[in-house]
């Protein structure tokens, strides 16, 4: 399981988490622990690897913005 975004509300009732994982994770025993910890309510959202991709915006290994994104402006064309 890999965490991929955290977000509280401003009023502080719900904590959402989004997640990706390689198989479906039944995380009711976890959403009930978290939820006595921070004493409010828990959402859990499993997304594909794609989605999470998103989420990070092209972000790279060394955790800054991707090359391709930050100073390659033009793409040449790749034939398969």
């Amino acid at each position: 399981m890999r965490v991929i975004h955290v977000r509280y509300s401003f009023d502080r009732t719900l904590l959402s988490v989004t997640f990706t994982a390689e198989d479906r994770i039944d995380f009711r025993e976890l959403m009930r622990s978290i939820s006595t910890d921070v004493k409010t309510r828990v959402e859990m959202e499993q997304i594909g690897v794609r989605d999470a991709a998103r989420y990070v915006k092209g972000m790279a290994a060394c955790g800054r913005k991707l090359c391709c994104c930050s100073w390659l402006k033009n793409f040449e064309a790749v034939s398969v």
